[in-house]
């Protein structure tokens, strides 16, 4: 699920980084894809597996990804916030750069608070009504679509899931994403408001 490749990130990267510099012969080896793939499950996604979480994760061409959680303890729902710093295909190369290896640590903020049911059954209702919506709503499903950007909507641990390239505008995923990145942006500059969530996802409709 994971493994969709942002290539003008990597393009990015390489051309800031110093072209054929950046590839070496010390990191013919590498596998970017796996690397990546890797970093996203343990640095985005460390509470998946969760049988009851939602997810929304966003891998952007050349800005940071991220990813927000929810988890229903039953007695409590957490929401997580998890945002590189920096792209992590900057972070990576970068070091690859500096160092001839490709073993680092990427900058990542995580941020945790509780939250009502309420708004996580206000959060499950508009991922069911993303993932459930018609392919045809979308522009490319199955392929890179012109803003480069990769984005899940994921309810549970098994294949109730939806990932594309690029919603299209006012379609439900596109409206998701951006309440997504509403509370991503919140939690990090701690100034999240779960009423004002609940308000702009009852507006959805």
């Amino acid at each position: 699920m994971y493994s969709k490749i942002c290539l003008s990130g990597i393009l990015m990267a390489f051309i800031l980084l110093g072209g054929n510099n950046v590839f070496s012969q010390p990191q013919k080896g590498f596998d970017m894809g796996k690397l990546y793939d890797i970093a996203i499950k343990k640095y985005l996604l460390p509470s998946e597996g969760h049988s009851l979480s939602i997810i929304y994760l966003e891998k952007p061409s050349f800005d940071p990804e991220y990813s927000i959680q929810l988890l229903d303890f039953k007695d409590s729902i957490q929401l997580e916030g998890h945002l590189f710093k920096e792209s992590y295909w900057y972070q990576l190369f970068r070091h690859i750069k500096q160092y001839q290896n490709a073993e680092f640590e990427p900058e990542v903020s995580h941020y945790s608070i509780l939250v009502s049911k309420l708004f996580y059954q206000k959060m499950q209702s508009v991922f069911s009504e993303t993932i459930n919506s018609k392919a045809s709503d979308y522009i490319n499903p199955n392929e890179m679509g012109v803003d480069g950007t990769t984005y899940l909507f994921r309810l549970g641990d098994g294949d109730n899931y939806f990932e594309l390239w690029e919603p299209k505008a006012n379609s439900m995923a596109f409206k998701t994403a951006a309440i997504c990145k509403e509370i991503a942006i919140s939690l990090k500059s701690n100034n999240f408001n779960e009423m004002e969530i609940i308000k702009a996802i009852d507006e959805l409709r």
